[in-house]
């Protein structure tokens, strides 16, 4: 049903019809209501398998060689915002998931200190720098690979 979810809420967004969920899990309506009583019920165990995923991607990117680690990690999370608009606000604005958002900031903070140290990135980069892209993305703005693109070739350096 999670699966489901989050396809319908990716194509459909944050107003996505329940009924279609339950369509595209297979089952009634009415068992994916038992199973979350609310729609909130409902993307709050979505966000937590969404984080789970980025975390796959910074532990891979925390094994990379040379301070590569940090481009990988941040296009493939983009491209995971990208794919899952319709949660994207809830995936950095949500109370409930702050200890791992936490834990996924720390590792991205390793990861430019590692970028950084093998002159990957720009040395005036900052965390805060790439929290206000997600911020931005959350928000609305343009998350197409193109764009990614351009916004990591000011931060790469000459």
């Amino acid at each position: 049903m999670i699966d489901a979810a989050e396809q319908v809420f990716s194509e459909h967004g944050l107003d996505a019809a329940v009924d279609e969920m339950a369509r595209v899990a297979g089952v009634v309506t009415r068992k994916l209501y038992r199973r979350f009583p609310t729609e909130d019920a409902l993307i709050s165990e979505l966000v937590p398998h969404i984080l789970s995923e980025l975390f796959g991607t910074g532990h891979f990117g925390l094994s990379a060689p040379g301070g590569d680690g940090l481009a990988e990690v941040l296009f493939a999370t983009g491209a995971r915002q990208a794919s899952h608009r319709g949660c994207i606000s809830r995936l950095w604005n949500d109370d409930k998931t702050r200890l791992p958002k936490d834990e996924y900031r720390r590792m991205v903070h390793r990861l430019l200190a590692d970028a950084s140290a093998h002159r990957r990135i720009r040395e005036d980069v900052t965390l805060t720098d790439i929290d206000s892209q997600w911020a931005k993305r959350a928000n609305g703005g343009n998350n197409s690979r193109h764009h990614r693109q351009q916004l990591a070739a000011g931060s790469w350096p000459p």
